[in-house]
């Protein structure tokens, strides 16, 4: 990383050393808030799924869902999946992977011991979960020099898993503006509001890799452009009345299929590494126990999710003491890696300022 860095500026590298500095700087804030979690996750016991009460909870049981999606990089069937996605980077003549992304969706799941079950919501959790796969795909400009094989039978080929990369990108994008329209953009105004609710509905379609559909159904469409009071310009207001109308006479098999398109394929060299939630499987999850707004039955009141105060929420395969020592020790190295880089860093532009 050094290297990279200072040859990034031949001349002054200042700024390559300040990034560097920062870099460092982030990895040791960070790793004090994985410690953190680690400590929380100590400190929660687990009880019951039948005693869950609103708030921070840790519980364990089976995965269970009939609705079941296939990952994208082996087509397994599961509740959940994260993919994460590095990038083939060539720079000053050396090469290496580079994190892309990590792309987390899927369904959901219930969560059922000998006592009950609950829903749980797994975008946003720490999935410490067992590899499935992984696979590489790239573009035409790398067929020549980095030659793959042939996908095996049931797998995806290499124009899907490129397509997958792209639609990856416009979900974490859609993830990112729903948080932002969630938090900062609550009104009163029934007006106001319902564009709101409008924005939420299409960024919570574009939202999943795991679906095809982009773009919200027509009934939410419709359902906006109802909720608005009538507009002040004649003309506008005969164009949104036009536009009811026509919403009601169209096919709705012709509207679902407007509402989908295809994602074009990623260009470049990626390396997908896929872990998934299995149903029939035991997990460990600490998460914010919240009301469900979905419930299946009476008895689905909970929801396991990411909480809006506390952010720490694992899903692990692993046993209570392997979770807790793992994160402590994740968190150790992040401290003491990002102090070395600090303090390396540090050193290096002071002397390149001349005043050590």
């Amino acid at each position: 990383m050094l290297a990279v860095l200072l040859k990034s500026s031949n001349s002054d590298p200042t700024a390559a050393l300040l990034v560097g500095l920062c870099v460092g700087l982030f990895s040791f804030f960070k790793g004090f808030k994985m410690f953190r979690e680690s400590r929380v996750l100590a400190d929660t016991p687990r009880i019951a799924i039948r005693g869950l009460a609103m708030g921070f909870a840790h519980v364990a049981g089976r995965a269970e869902n009939d609705g079941l999606v296939p990952s994208p990089v082996t087509h397994t069937p599961c509740c959940l999946y994260r993919v994460d996605i590095e990038r083939w980077v060539t720079e000053h003549n050396s090469s290496t992977w580079r994190r892309e992304r990590s792309d987390v969706d899927g369904p959901g799941f219930h969560l059922t011991d000998e006592t009950g079950s609950v829903a749980v919501d797994g975008r946003g959790a720490e999935l410490d979960l067992d590899q499935m796969g992984q696979r590489i795909a790239q573009s035409d400009s790398y067929s020549s020099s980095h030659p793959i094989a042939a996908a095996a039978e049931g797998a995806p080929s290499n124009e899907e898993l490129l397509a997958y990369v792209n639609r990856a990108g416009m979900a974490g994008f859609a993830q990112h503006a729903q948080n932002f329209l969630q938090n900062h953009f609550s009104s009163a105004d029934p007006q106001h509001q319902a564009t709101r609710e409008f924005f939420m509905e299409t960024m919570q379609s574009m939202g999943h890799s795991s679906v095809s559909q982009m773009l919200p159904p027509a009934d939410v469409i419709q359902k906006m452009l109802e909720a608005q009071s009538p507009l002040s310009d004649p003309r506008k207001e005969q164009a949104r009345q036009m536009i009811l109308e026509r919403l009601k006479t169209v096919d709705p098999a012709t509207l679902s299929q407007l509402a989908s398109f295809k994602i074009s394929s990623a260009s470049g060299r990626y390396r997908l590494t896929e872990y998934c939630v299995l149903p029939g499987q035991e997990y460990q999850i600490t998460g914010t126990c919240t009301p469900n707004p979905k419930p299946r039955d009476a008895k689905d009141r909970n929801l396991i999710a990411l909480g809006r105060d506390e952010k720490t929420f694992v899903i692990s395969r692993k046993s209570e003491t392997q979770v807790v020592s793992g994160e402590r020790w994740r968190a150790v190295k992040w401290i003491l890696g990002g102090a070395a880089a600090s303090i390396i860093f540090l050193a290096l532009l002071l002397a390149h300022l001349k005043l050590l």
